[in-house]
């Protein structure tokens, strides 16, 4: 089965937040992951997304947003309000947003 380029664009998803820590190595392993991932659903090869999902989300802690089609990793799913006056530190910040990319997480797979 061959892909037509129109159709590689259908599997690019963006990626959302800086990926503190990710090298450029990671993001581009990461990048194939997504699109392998919506390349199988897209053919219904739901066991194969299935196992690609779960290298993401445990191997290198990623979580996908389909509707958006954006990935981030846990700790930066997750962004305070532009209105907000707490400005906490950065350690604070990725322990909070790893926790709501666990809880997230978490709510997907009660589905």
């Amino acid at each position: 089965w061959t892909r037509s380029s129109d159709l590689d664009s259908h599997y690019f998803y963006q990626q959302r937040g800086p990926g503190r820590g990710l090298s450029p190595e990671d993001i581009s392993t990461i990048d194939a992951l997504v699109a392998e991932r919506a390349e199988a659903k897209t053919v219904r090869e739901y066991s194969r997304a299935d196992a690609v999902w779960q290298t993401l989300t445990e191997t290198h802690k990623v979580m996908v947003d389909d509707r958006n089609r954006e990935w981030g990793l846990f700790s930066e799913m997750y962004v305070l309000a532009s209105n907000s006056n707490f400005v906490p530190s950065d350690d604070v910040e990725v322990a909070v947003g790893s926790r709501l990319g666990v809880r997230n997480l978490a709510k997907m797979n009660r589905k």
